[in-house]
């Protein structure tokens, strides 16, 4: 049984996020207008330590049930804003977006962390 096959468990999940394993992968986004990249996305991945990339729809759904989305959640958004920093040293008009659950609209720490950023 390979990796990808093996049935994930939430252990697993918040292990992979103690080890680092979730990487985010920036998906760009291309003006139909100029042909020039005006933005990209995040997207989480799961890299295993062998480099197997675990697909989001293996994961994702587990932790959503678990409420483990939100910690996933501030996961993401937090590398992201490390990555930030880098991403407008290059192109300072570049927009960046990424994918929250909508439990996240309804947690006060995730919106009280986004209101910080936003102000730094």
């Amino acid at each position: 049984m390979s990796n990808t096959d093996k049935k994930i468990t939430i252990k697993d999940i918040k292990q992979a996020m103690d080890n680092e394993e979730f990487v985010l992968f920036y998906q760009p986004k291309i003006s139909m207008i100029t042909g020039n990249i005006c933005g990209a996305e995040a997207l989480i991945r799961w890299q295993k330590p062998d480099g197997t990339l675990i697909p989001p729809f293996k994961f994702i759904p587990i932790a959503e049930e678990s409420d483990l989305i939100r910690d996933i959640t501030l996961y993401v958004f937090n590398h992201l804003i490390i990555d930030l920093a880098l991403l407008t040293a290059i192109n300072s008009e570049i927009v960046v977006s990424f994918n929250a659950s909508g439990k996240d609209f309804f947690d006060d720490v995730f919106t009280e962390i986004v209101i910080q950023a936003l102000k730094k």
